[in-house]
C-alpha cells in the first residue's frame, strides 16, 4: 500500500467512528478496553493523532511529550468532542498528504520510509479504534478490505511484537502460525521469554497456527475478537501466550 491509500483508510475509520459514536452517551463503557468509556477512546486517539501531526508536521528528530491532555491543549466538553475529533484527523490526513516523500522525522517502528511509517500506523491505529466503536455500539465491525487487513497484521508481527519487550512470552522455545484464508499471507512468530522473531512464511511444524480470513485475522491479533472466533490448531498454551503480547504506542 502507498501513503495516499494509508490516509484514505485514517479518514474513513475516523469517520466512522464519529458517525458511530455520535448516536452513544460518552459514558457507554468500551467492551473490547474494558478500563475505558468512550470518551476516553475519543481522547485517546485524538492525542495520538495530536503527537504523529506534531511530529510529521515539524519534522521532529524525537517524539515530543506524551501528556495526552498537554498535546492537545485541553479537552473540549462533551457536546463538543466529535467536531472536535473529526477535525484533528482530517488535520492530520492534510499534514500526512502535504508531507514529502523525502520527510525525514522521529519513528519507532522499522519502515520504508518515514512518510510511509506514520502514515501507516495512524491508518492501523484509528481502524483497530473505529472496531473499538463499534463494539461500544454494540455492532458488528465493518469487514475490512484484505489487503488493508492483511498489512495491518504484518505491521503488528513483523514490526511491532519484535521490539524488545513488546512480543510474546514463552516459558520455552516456540512458534506460532498465523495464515489468512482469503488472501494467502501467512507468517510464523519465533519466540521464547527473550524476544519474538518473525518471518513472512507458513511454517507446517509451527507449535500453533490461527487461520482466519484477513479481516478477523487483524481483529484477532489485536485482541478484538474471542479467542474461539478463528480457527484454532495445535498447542493451547502458545495460542494464549499471544496474550502477554505487550503493544506501546510509541
Amino acid at each position: 500500500m502507498d501513503a495516499a491509500e494509508y490516509i484514505d483508510a485514517l479518514t474513513w475509520a475516523g469517520d466512522r467512528m464519529v458517525s458511530v459514536l455520535g448516536e452513544l452517551d460518552l459514558e457507554t463503557p468500551v467492551p473490547s478496553c474494558p478500563e475505558w468509556v468512550a470518551r476516553d477512546l475519543v481522547r485517546h486517539l485524538a492525542g495520538v493523532h495530536s503527537w504523529a501531526k506534531a511530529i510529521v508536521g515539524g519534522g521532529l528528530a524525537a517524539q515530543p511529550g506524551r501528556d495526552m491532555e498537554q498535546l492537545v491543549g485541553g479537552w473540549p466538553p462533551d457536546d463538543e468532542l466529535l467536531e472536535w475529533f473529526a477535525a484533528g484527523y482530517r488535520d492530520l490526513a492534510r499534514v500526512l498528504r502535504e508531507a514529502p516523500e523525502q520527510l525525514q522525522c522521529w519513528t519507532f517502528l522499522e519502515s520504508d520510509s518515514p512518510l510511509l511509517h506514520w502514515a501507516r500506523r495512524q491508518a492501523h491505529e484509528t481502524s483497530i479504534h473505529r472496531v473499538d466503536a463499534e463494539l461500544t455500539a454494540g455492532l458488528d465491525p465493518e469487514p475490512f478490505v484484505p489487503a488493508f487487513a492483511s498489512d495491518g497484521v504484518d505491521e503488528l508481527v513483523m514490526a511491532f511484537i519484535t521490539r524488545r519487550n513488546s512480543g510474546p512470552r514463552s516459558d520455552s522455545p516456540t512458534s506460532f502460525g498465523m495464515r489468512c484464508t482469503d488472501s494467502g499471507e501467512a507468517w510464523t512468530v519465533y519466540y521464547d521469554d527473550q524476544k519474538a522473531v518473525s518471518v513472512r512464511s507458513n511454517d507446517p511444524d509451527a507449535d500453533a497456527l490461527v487461520r482466519a480470513p484477513a479481516s478477523d485475522l487483524y481483529q484477532w491479533v489485536w485482541h478484538r475478537l474471542p479467542r474461539d472466533s478463528a480457527e484454532l490448531v495445535g498447542d493451547p498454551k502458545v495460542i494464549d501466550d499471544w496474550n502477554t503480547v505487550h503493544i506501546r504506542w510509541s
